[in-house]
């Protein structure tokens, strides 16, 4: 494990930097939340860049010697990264839970009623309004509390795991004989 070291210290930065990200608009006003560009760069920055350059960099970092670099090794270096910003970050949300069990109660009923006013600006039929407000309320123990934050964190990692995958194939070293043909 202690040769992996770089890609947990890459991990906890990413867990950081996701929690920042979340302390920063709870603080200033949680409605910021439901801002769409920031949804949208949240969502491009942490489901995607910053997990694929700390991924690499954790990989790249781990490789300084430039040995053979193995696919099992570069999949392991890369997965650590994403499991250990996971493991910060289900942390902090399980605190932010039971410090705060209202914000997601809060967050989910805002998006209910943020969703009800998109369809009622589509002229939407109230019968799918009703139908999409149940859905939602029969959704709510799957996202809210503490079970919806398991559920979106294991979500996370699965994700984290294909991007691993993915980058572990991009950072491994072919093995010499493949280069000699």
């Amino acid at each position: 494990m202690n040769k992996f070291q770089p890609a947990v210290k890459y991990g906890v930065y990413l867990g950081v930097f996701s929690i920042i990200f979340h302390i920063v608009p709870y603080v200033i006003d949680p409605d910021i939340f439901f801002n769409k560009g920031y949804s949208v760069f949240k969502m491009v920055l942490f489901w995607a860049a910053l997990p694929i350059v700390f991924m690499l960099l954790g990989t790249k970092a781990i490789n300084v010697n430039k040995e053979y670099f193995s696919y099992g090794k570069a999949f392991k270096s890369a997965f650590y990264v994403g499991f250990i910003a996971v493991a910060i970050l289900l942390t902090y949300e399980s605190i932010i839970t039971f410090v705060d069990p209202e914000l997601g109660e809060w967050v989910y009923d805002t998006a209910i009623e943020k969703q009800t006013v998109a369809l009622e600006d589509a002229n939407a039929p109230d019968s799918q309004i009703e139908q999409t407000v149940k859905g939602m309320e029969m959704a709510r123990p799957y996202f809210s509390g503490i079970g919806g934050v398991i559920i979106t964190n294991v979500a996370l990692l699965l994700f984290y795991l294909i991007l691993a995958l993915i980058i572990g194939a991009i950072q491994k070293d072919k093995k010499e004989e493949d280069l000699l043909t």
